[in-house]
Order: structure tokens, then sequence, then C-alpha cells
């Protein structure tokens, strides 16, 4: 009887140890069924079989830690549930040194200090608030293995701000961040600080979009293109520390605003819905830049929370989003480092147009162009010697820090006539080099979008064919009674070459022709040849006596070829460059061939039009200069084909009319 029962026992446990280990196989292939799901549907490819083996461990204890929480989840001991996403085969060590990379430890390169929130006086905020349903959010985005958070908070809250002004939503670059924003302490995909990104949009006139400078989840060069910007900030402002009612204000009356949280805790890592609130997450130490989007309260179980927006894709947590613990002590720190930038207002798409030399022949002439012809998105700022010395860096940086320009129109210069030039050559050369290399860089440091300089066809070389064209500036020395200048001027060009090839700036220059008008220099010594001829005619006609008996002395044989510009014409050719002329290639600015006057021409039209009765004679003793310097406009003909001139006798009128007329306030 006891060897039966004894055997039957036997049998049974036998039987036992069979089915489990069947259910040890089925268990087993679950979890390989499971492993092989995750694998395929984040597309995980692992090097070696040592290391697939070492991250399915990993996933397992997480699918373990999940069940667990999840557990107490249902039993409602926590407000929150975990899920297996992308980030379940890595260690929680190794997570958080991978994407946290909000970095407070990184030194800013150049001083930052934002403007204090100010919660808005006589407003009832409203009770929840969700900037998605607005359309002022992109889509979720994923920085991938890269420390980038920061600069996906800070494009986030730009993106926001952008489209409350605008009404159009533009996803802005993350890479243009990563990659350019370095010498503001920011450290690409090792971490960075929103404030600082703020600062270098600021500075930097502008930020690429996502189109055109898109995401690489790595460290690469800086290749900002000023005319792909998609949004520009003129500072952030800080929501004071650890306050989350004033949060919660920024956040309703404001837009999007970028925080800094403590997401260093595995249970942020497999987040999957619920609001979040973890006992052991700390209000300081800070390490992951989010964007808060809005805020609610758990209609289930009546939490508040915070709408964020995360950077890790729509696999993790809420489609890509996360409510966290609102009204608990500032939960995570979500209150402690807040800010967002500040988009323009006033001048929100304003192209804030620099005119250096504004005083002058042709910058007077562009504002009275402007006076008649002014657009909404245009704000014209117009300067004189008195304003700057461009000539010294420190001044030219003070002018651009007063005015932040856009834009610049380049008009100043150490100019003059003939004879000036040729007794002055060093000086021009070293005045108008300082002049312009201060102006150029200083542009580029202060993000300026565009800049249309201003060069002459004297730069062009002595020994060339007729008629000249832009392909041509380069092709031999110029004549050599205006070297200095005409080196100088030249190297404008170079400069602007490399503004486009380095940085991708659109700086270029106009060559016009001799220009005269209104406002020019009638100083015996420093003039052109048209104002300087009209100051002798004018001091020969001014006593009202007869002229019959007086002589005008023009110098040289009165034989050399000119085209001439008259102010008002070139100051709206400069102005369609301005705004339509879209290549770093210079061009000429220039009446057409046919319209060629020579120096006598010009001084009997003067005589006519000065009502002198007297003797025209040329002083062939003196130098004439180049002989002649005719230009092609047919780039500017393709351009404006219908392009209207002042007829030659009718500019000439208006400039000695408004010469007689305000001889005593002119340059003389």
């Amino acid at each position: 009887l006891n060897q039966g029962v004894m055997m039957k026992s036997v049998v049974a446990l036998l039987l036992l140890a069979v089915l489990a280990t069947g259910q040890a196989i089925s268990f087993n292939k679950i979890l390989d069924a499971e492993w092989f799901i995750f694998k395929t549907h984040h597309k995980k490819v692992y090097q070696s079989p040592i290391e697939e083996g070492y991250r399915m461990k990993i996933f397992l204890d997480n699918t373990r830690k999940i069940a667990e929480h999840n557990r107490k989840y249902e039993m409602k001991e926590v407000p929150y549930k975990l899920g297996m996403n992308k980030y379940g085969d890595m260690l929680h060590h190794e997570f958080v040194s991978t994407l946290n990379g909000f970095n407070k430890s990184v030194s800013a390169g150049i001083e930052s200090v934002g403007a204090s929130f100010i919660s808005p006086a006589n407003v009832e905020l409203p009770r929840e608030v969700d900037w998605r349903k607005h359309g002022a959010v992109t889509a979720v985005k994923d920085q991938g293995h890269c420390g980038s958070c920061w600069a996906f908070s800070t494009t986030g809250s730009l993106e926001g701000q952008h489209f409350r002004n605008t009404g159009v939503l533009v996803s802005l670059s993350e890479q243009n961040l990563v990659d350019c924003s370095g010498k503001y302490g920011n450290n690409g995909c090792n971490g960075g600080l929103m404030d600082q990104a703020f600062q270098y949009v600021r500075d930097n006139r502008g930020l690429d979009t996502e189109k055109s400078y898109p995401y690489e989840a790595e460290n690469d060069k800086c290749r900002y293109n000023p005319r792909n910007s998609g949004a520009i900030d003129v500072g952030y402002v800080d929501i004071p520390q650890e306050d989350e009612e004033k949060l919660k204000a920024a956040v309703a009356t404001v837009g999007p605003v970028s925080v800094a949280i403590d997401a260093s805790h595995p249970s942020f890592q497999l987040y999957r819905e619920g609001v979040y609130y973890d006992p052991d997450c700390s209000e300081e130490s800070l390490d992951h830049g989010v964007l808060v989007v809005g805020y609610g309260t758990d209609s289930e179980t009546g939490q508040d929370y915070w709408l964020v927006k995360n950077s890790w894709g729509e696999t993790w947590g809420e489609n890509g989003y996360i409510k966290m613990a609102r009204n608990k002590n500032n939960h995570c720190g979500i209150a402690t480092s807040a800010s967002y930038p500040l988009d323009p207002v006033n001048d929100l798409g304003m192209n804030v147009v620099l005119v250096t030399g504004g005083t002058g022949l042709v910058g007077r002439a562009i504002q009275n162009v402007i006076e008649h012809d002014k657009r909404e998105n245009e704000k014209w700022i117009f300067v004189g010697s008195k304003d700057a010395d461009l000539c010294d860096k420190e001044s030219t940086r003070k002018l651009f820090d007063d005015h932040r320009p856009t834009h610049v129109i380049h008009l100043a210069a150490m100019v003059g006539g003939l004879f000036h030039n040729m007794s002055h050559n060093l000086d021009f050369l070293r005045n108008n080099i300082h002049m312009n290399d201060n102006v150029l860089h200083t542009a580029h440091e202060y993000g300026v979008t565009k800049i249309v300089s201003c060069l002459s066809t004297c730069i062009f070389p002595d020994k060339t064919s007729y008629p000249i064209d832009e392909t041509m500036v380069h092709n031999g020395p110029p004549h050599p009674s205006n070297y200095g200048y005409s080196y100088a001027k030249r190297l404008i060009d170079i400069a602007n070459r490399g503004y486009y090839d380095q940085h991708g700036r659109l700086y270029t220059s106009v060559i016009p022709c001799n220009v005269f008008g209104p406002h020019d220099n009638f100083h015996p010594s420093a003039s052109h040849v048209i104002p300087g001829l009209m100051r002798r005619l004018y001091d020969l006609c001014k006593d009202g006596a007869s002229t019959e008996d007086k002589v005008f002395t023009v110098l040289g044989s009165g034989k050399p070829l000119r085209q001439f510009i008259y102010s008002i014409d070139l100051a709206k050719l400069i102005i369609w460059v301005l705004r339509e002329y879209d290549s770093v290639e210079p061009i000429i600015l220039s009446v057409d061939e046919a319209q060629e006057k020579s120096i006598a021409q010009v001084a009997e039209t003067l005589a006519r039009t000065f009502n002198f009765k007297g003797k025209v004679v040329y002083d062939t003793s003196a130098a004439d200069g180049q002989y002649k310097k005719t230009a092609s406009n047919a780039k500017l003909r393709k351009y404006l084909p219908d392009f209207q001139f002042t007829p030659f006798e009718q500019a000439i009128k208006e400039t000695v009319d408004w010469y007689i007329k305000n001889y005593d306030r002119a340059r003389n």
C-alpha cells in the first residue's frame, strides 16, 4: 500500500513538473513576442547578440516596473500610469544623461538679462487653457539621442509668440540653435539654456525655419541664412521663480511658456497618462527643458495640472504630452525657471531700415521718395556724421544697438571731386575701408538681413572696353586719380561675397553713375562736377547784375563723357533694390547709354538754366580725368524695362532752383 501511495505521489510530482515546464515555456514565448514587437515597433537594431541580450534584460526589468506601478494606479494609489515606450531598453542613468539637456551650469559668453513678468491687472484668468486648440503649437517633435531639449523648448515658445502676433504658425529650427548659439553658453547636444537661446535669436535678428534648417540630432557647423528666417524676438521675460500663479497668468495671457523641470526619475522616463506626481521630484535640480502649453483640472480626480509638451516624439506619454501636477508646491520645479520670448509687437514683421549717410545727397533723396512711398511694414531711420563716427567701431556698434536695424542702406563715405581725390588718395582709402568694414561687420553681428551699399562707376578699371558692366569691376587697376576711393569701394563687393559664402548674408551693392541733385556738396574743393559748376555759376550770377562780360571757366577740355543720374531717380532704384533685388552680385544703376553727356554739354545746360549770358571758357591746362566711363544698364533694364528717368534738363532745373532757394543752408 505504501509503495502504491508513493508511486502515485511520484507520478503526480512528475505531472506537476511537466505542467510547470510547459507554462514556463509559454511565458518565455510571451516575453520573446513582446520583445520582438518592441524592437519592430520602435525600429531597434543592435550591434551584436550580446548587446541585444543586454537591452532585452533592461526591457524586461522596465516591463516589471511598469506592471508593478500600474497595479498601484488601478488601486488609485498613484495618479498616473506608466507604459512601455522607445526608451524602455535604456538604463535610467544613460537615458537621463542622453536626453536631459537643461544645463544651468553652462556659462554664458554674452551677458543676458531678461525683463521681469508683471501679471495683468483686472483680468480674470480662465479655469483652463490649451493653446493647441488655438493653433499656436506645432506638432510634437523628437530630439533623438541629443541633449537639445532646451532648443525645442525655445522654438516652441517662440513659435507660439510668433503665431499670436502674426496668425501664422511656423515650425522653427532647433538645429540652428544647436549649431549657432555656442558663444551664448549653449553646448548643442550637451545642453543649454532657453534664455540664452532667446538672446541669440535677438542678437542674430532671426531664426531659421525647420524646413530650411532641418534637425539632425547632432552638433554641426552653423549655417544660419537670414533669407530663411522664420521669426525674431527682441528679448525675453523671466517669470518670478517658484510662483505658479504668475506662471498661470503668463500661460493664459501670453501663450506657451518655456520651463525647466526635474525629469530625472524613472517614472518620468516611462510616463504614459494621468497627472504626474512623484514625491521625490525636486524643485531645484532641473535637468530638462519643456514647454507649458496650457493648464486645467482633471475631471476624474479633481487634480490641477500643467499641460506640457515634451520633445521625445508622439510615442512617449500622451501623444508626446504630459500632465504635470499643478499647485503642488512647484512640483518638479516647473515654475523655477520659466520664461518666454518677446516677439516684436509694434515692429512685428517690421523692416527697420537704417540709412547711413542719410543726410547727404542720396540719403535726402531717399527721404523725399519715402515720404510718398512708405510701406506699413517699414520703419526708416536716417543718420549722418553727427549721429555716429562710422570710422570708429564702438561708435558704430552703439548706432546699431540704439536702432536694431533689420536692413541697411550704406551711403556714408568720404567722397570728393577729381582734384580732392588726387591730393588725398590715402585718406580716401583708409577712411572708407574703416567705415565700410565697421558697418558691414557690425551689421553681421546684429543679424541685419540685408545691406545695400553704394559704390560708383569711377571704381572700374582705367583701361577697359566700353560699355562697362558688373562683371568688370575687378578687371584691372582704377584710374590713378582716385585709386584710394576706388579700391576701398571695390572691397565692399569682395566683403559682400565673403559674408554670403561664410554666413549666408544677403549683402549687395549698387553702382550708380554720376549723381547730382538737391542737398549735394557744393564746396569748391570737394564737390563733383555738376555741383562744382553750379557753385561757380551761382557766384557769377548772385549779385543780379548783367553777366554778359563775365567768364565762366570750366576746368579741362569739356570733352570727357559722363552719364548723370538725378538723385531722386537713384533713390527710387535703391529702394527697389532693397525691397526686390535678391542677389549678392552688384547692379549698375545708370541712365541709358544714349543719355551720356559731355562736360561741355553739362556746362552749357547749367549756363542756360542760370541765364548766364557771358562767355564759357575751357581751361585745357587742367586734367580731364578719364575720357569716358560709359556704363551698361542692361541688367537693370532686364528687371525694370519701363523705368522712366527724369529728363536731364528738368533734373538740372530742379537742382538749380533748390540750390538758389537753399543757398544759405546748403553745403558750400
